[in-house]
């Protein structure tokens, strides 16, 4: 891992790590994930089964007058069989986004995704709003983490394209490191999060 941060140069203020180690010491990472999001302005939606994805998934579809969605992730494509929405496996910009991820970042609010997800296109050229399919196993602490656990999900055949979306309030500066390459526009993301622990 020392390798991929000599590589990429991630550089750490300690200052502002320890607050926030001290603000949020007596929260849970799923707490801290959530509550980062929701600042950053995230939709997040909780979910106990299936049943309650899809409900919810409906109720933000009904809300934004949403039919056909773009998806070419194939755990969700499968998974929206048992709906009624019509979903193109091309990216058409005017089409909301339908994905799963490969993790939920705590400490940014963050979710990263790859060419599982987004085949090679960049964030950036796509749709401004997404809908992320996640599971509370997926929520990890830092970026490193979730980097550690890319490397040891796809040990022998690591994804292309990683990257996160993280969805700044307008007005708050780019971020400098490369999980942010390509990820500056705000995006409108709703998270169907379903409890698996």
């Amino acid at each position: 891992m020392d390798f991929i941060k000599n590589i990429f140069n991630f550089s750490k203020d300690y200052s502002t790590q320890t607050f926030e180690n001290a603000e949020n010491k007596h929260l849970s990472v799923d707490e801290v994930f959530v509550q980062k999001f929701i600042q950053k302005k995230g939709r997040f939606l909780y979910c106990l089964d299936q049943q309650e994805v899809f409900d919810n998934l409906r109720r933000i579809a009904l809300e934004n007058n949403w039919n056909i969605f773009n998806s070419v992730d194939k755990s969700v494509l499968s998974d929206l069989k048992q709906t009624n929405f019509t979903v193109k496996n091309n990216f058409i910009p005017s089409l909301p986004i339908l994905v799963s991820c490969e993790f939920l970042i705590a400490e940014n609010g963050g979710i990263l995704l790859s060419s599982n997800q987004l085949k090679d296109h960049k964030i950036a050229n796509l749709s401004d709003d997404f809908i992320v399919f996640a599971r509370t196993s997926q929520i990890v602490r830092t970026k490193d983490a979730s980097l550690r656990g890319i490397n040891t999900k796809y040990k022998d055949q690591l994804p292309s394209n990683i990257s996160p979306i993280i969805n700044f309030k307008e007005g708050i500066g780019k971020q400098n490191d490369f999980l942010h390459h390509g990820s500056s526009c705000a995006k409108n993301v709703y998270l169907l999060l379903l409890e698996d622990l």
